[in-house]
């Protein structure tokens, strides 16, 4: 029992002591309750999401670029644990919730591809090596044009196929635009300094979509202020002059919370509504405070994303938006 579990057991310390009656103690409920809190893996910190609002945005000198009469498919670029698998469960979770009919995921992280446990038939590479990746994504795109499929590519965290793609590609936005797909590019940052260099070096590859967003993701900082020099760099600067979209994160909080969730293969509307897949033997997300929680990051994440969904950038929510 921790020091937090004594001192809450020790709350009422005055009243008698009550015994089973083959003399074992019965537990007072504060000591219950400081048992199975000390057992789950609960963080020593508790707090809602950021307030949003209390970002300091940067300022936009160009409207939002529009996707409207295009099929949206977006690419996710990113270093490894910078939030884009978890906005791809996020776009799932929507997918499924508002039984979307028409789309595909796709994800190839060379090492492990979790959104493929979160939703069925998501496309992968049938092998790590990056000159059959590369084949495999070319081959792939040419599909998504000729069916014009909305839907969602994530390109891993440690792969370089997608920057050889594009390399060898330089037209790759212009021509699926021409077939009736907007492609998208969300890039997901974390604090370091150094992260906005793909940005540039993408733009200087060719791969420079007008609908582009710059994601800075909370759940890797203490506070906005951590995004401060990324948000300085030349690269960054130079997206948002092209007319970049600048995208806070919210963060999912407490993190045991959102482990419990991901191990449990919960799609995010599940968790707020305490739903349990078919098939699975887990119990559902606990009523009261933490579905409240779920809820209200799922809402928060709707305010961020709205601007682009209304845009045309998003299956959902996008009057007039073409999908084949």
């Amino acid at each position: 029992m921790t020091e937090t579990t004594k001192k809450a057991a020790s709350a009422g310390a005055g009243s008698p002591a009550l015994t089973l009656p083959e003399g074992k103690p019965l537990l007072s409920l504060a000591q219950m309750f400081g048992e199975e809190m000390d057992a789950e893996e609960a963080p020593a910190r508790v707090a809602m999401p950021p307030l949003l609002a209390a970002v300091k945005r940067a300022a936009r000198s160009l409207p939002i670029p529009a996707l409207q009469g295009l099929t949206p498919f977006l690419v996710l670029r990113g270093r490894g644990g910078s939030g884009k698998t978890t906005f791809a469960r996020w776009y799932a979770s929507e997918l499924f919730e508002r039984e979307v009919a028409r789309f595909v995921l796709a994800a190839m992280d060379p090492g492990v591809r979790l959104l493929a446990e979160f939703a069925e038939a998501v496309m992968q590479p049938p092998s790590t090596d990056p000159r059959e990746t590369v084949a495999w994504l070319r081959t792939f795109l040419e599909q998504v044009r000729k069916h014009r499929a909305a839907g969602l590519l994530d390109t891993g965290g440690g792969d370089t196929s997608y920057s050889s793609l594009i390399r060898s590609w330089p037209t790759i936005v212009r021509d699926l635009e021409e077939s009736g797909i907007g492609l998208g590019a969300i890039y997901f940052l974390s604090p370091s300094p150094d992260d906005p260099s793909m940005i540039g070096a993408d733009a200087d590859a060719g791969f420079a979509p007008r609908a582009t967003a710059l994601v800075c993701n909370l759940a890797l900082a203490d506070s906005p202020r951590a995004y401060d020099t990324v948000r300085a760099h030349a690269d960054y600067k130079a997206a948002l002059a092209r007319g970049a979209v600048e995208i806070i994160l919210p963060a999912l909080e407490p993190r045991a919370l959102a482990n419990r969730i991901e191990a449990r293969r919960f799609h995010f509307f599940q968790a707020r509504d305490g739903i349990v897949p078919e098939g699975s033997r887990h119990a559902p997300i606990a009523a009261g405070m933490e579905r409240t929680l779920v809820r209200e990051w799922l809402e928060a994440m709707d305010v961020e994303m709205r601007p682009i969904a209304e845009a045309g950038w998003l299956p959902w929510s996008t009057a007039g938006s073409a999908q084949g």
